[in-house]
Order: structure tokens, then C-alpha cells, then sequence
């Protein structure tokens, strides 16, 4: 499991030992891997992250800071850094469209409530900690293939075709046994004998996905509502 990079910035001490701590009940009760920083000041935060290139998963902001607050804190380090999760702490509900400019992950109000502080970061920490690849059996070897670049899986008797961005393979097995290890927020099993990945969609009819390289996927009858529901969720998440 990686090692997940949490920090923490707000210039009232007692409150960033306060969240801190509720942070760290929160990952301990998952058994996480994972490392606190704390900051007492936004310069101090936009110092570590764009200065010293340190990197972190999640950081959490309080908004009303003196000097450097928390949305312009947000900005800087989004110039230098668009992977980390940003987490705006307020006292007011009225600053959250500002976070639109920063990509902010969710806006927590004080006093802070344990359980939506949780919801927020286990979703981001689980997120970041899922597999992202298979690893197959092949006749002399075992090849590593990541979901991000496998198009599609069919099944053919016995055996399962993968077709990836740049190669094919086949092995031994079932779709419902690669079904189990696939992330199902990304790949549809959209009839018996096949299994795609709605990155490559580009379009759907009541019987077929296309995907960006023109190949067609056929839709069970049986299975379209679903798979036209899953593609419709899919799109709404980009």
C-alpha cells in the first residue's frame, strides 16, 4: 500500500492539532500507511509544494488565514501542482464557488463533523490506493496490463481476449472472473461475451458502443439499460 501524503494548513494552532488528530483517528481505524504534515501559515504551505517540490496527496485548507488565505494559497500551489486534493475548511459557506478555480475536491464547515471529514477522506485515499493494472497468465509468462490501456475483453469459449492501446492477448479464464478485478466505475459488461472500457467510447446506440477506434461493441438487449446508464454516469463524471 503507498504511503498517502496528507497535509494540513491553518494559522490557529489549536485547530490545525485539532483536525490533524481527527485525521489521523480516521486512517488509523483503516490501517492506512499514510504521513501528517501540518502548516501554520499558507506561505508555509506554498513554500514546501512549490519550492522544495515536496508532494502530497490531499491538503487541507483553512480559508480564513492572515497574509496568504486560503484560497490564494490554493492558487499558487495549483500553478505548480494539479494532482493533490484540495480540501477548503470554512467557517461560511459563502467562499465555496471560489474553490471552482482551484479544482477543489469538497468544502468542509466548522465546527467540523468526524463523519464527513471521513466520508471525504477515505473516498480520496481508497481512490488513490486502488489497483490499477491485472496481471495475466500467459502460456510461458505473466504480463502486467493496466486498466487505463485495456480497450476492451471478449470471451471466446474458453478463453479471453484483452485488447490493449498497442497489443492483444489471450488467455485461460472467464469475464466474470476479470469482471471481479475491474474497477466497475470503469468498465461496463455490456453483453455475455463482452467487457469495455468506457474511456474508449465514444458514442452509443440501444445495440452497440463504438469506441475511438471505430470497433463496435455489441449490447445485449437485456443489458442496455445498464450500460446506457453506466455510460451516461461515466460522461457526467468527466
Amino acid at each position: 500500500m503507498n504511503l498517502y501524503k496528507v497535509a494540513v494548513c491553518d494559522d490557529n494552532a489549536q485547530e490545525l492539532n485539532n483536525l490533524s488528530h481527527m485525521i489521523s483517528s480516521i486512517l488509523d481505524e483503516k490501517a492506512a500507511d499514510y504521513e501528517i504534515s501540518r502548516f501554520i501559515s499558507g506561505e508555509g504551505a506554498v513554500n514546501a509544494i512549490v519550492n522544495q517540490n515536496r508532494n502530497y496527496d490531499i491538503l487541507f485548507l483553512d480559508i480564513l488565514m492572515d497574509k496568504l488565505d486560503g484560497i490564494m494559497t490554493a492558487r499558487k500551489i495549483r500553478e505548480e501542482d494539479d494532482d493533490v486534493s484540495i480540501v477548503f475548511i470554512t467557517g461560511s459557506p459563502n467562499f465555496v464557488f471560489e474553490g471552482y478555480d482551484v479544482q477543489a475536491l469538497h468544502y468542509i464547515l466548522k465546527p467540523i463533523d468526524k463523519e464527513k471529514l471521513s466520508e471525504i477522506l477515505i473516498y480520496d485515499w481508497s481512490k488513490r490506493n486502488q489497483k490499477n493494472y491485472m496481471d495475466v497468465k500467459l502460456k510461458h509468462s505473466v504480463v502486467r496490463i493496466l486498466f487505463d490501456e485495456t480497450i476492451y475483453l471478449e470471451s471466446k469459449g474458453r478463453r479471453v481476449r484483452i485488447i490493449t492501446t498497442d497489443k492483444e492477448y489471450e488467455t485461460y479464464g472467464t469475464l466474470t472472473q476479470f469482471n471481479e478485478t475491474l474497477p466497475s466505475e470503469q468498465f461496463i459488461s455490456c453483453h455475455k461475451s463482452f467487457v469495455v472500457n468506457l474511456n474508449y467510447v465514444s458514442k452509443i446506440s440501444r445495440t452497440y458502443f463504438t469506441t475511438a477506434c471505430n470497433k463496435i461493441i455489441p449490447i445485449s438487449k437485456a443489458r442496455y439499460p445498464d450500460s446506457k446508464k453506466a455510460f451516461i454516469n461515466f460522461i457526467g463524471k468527466g
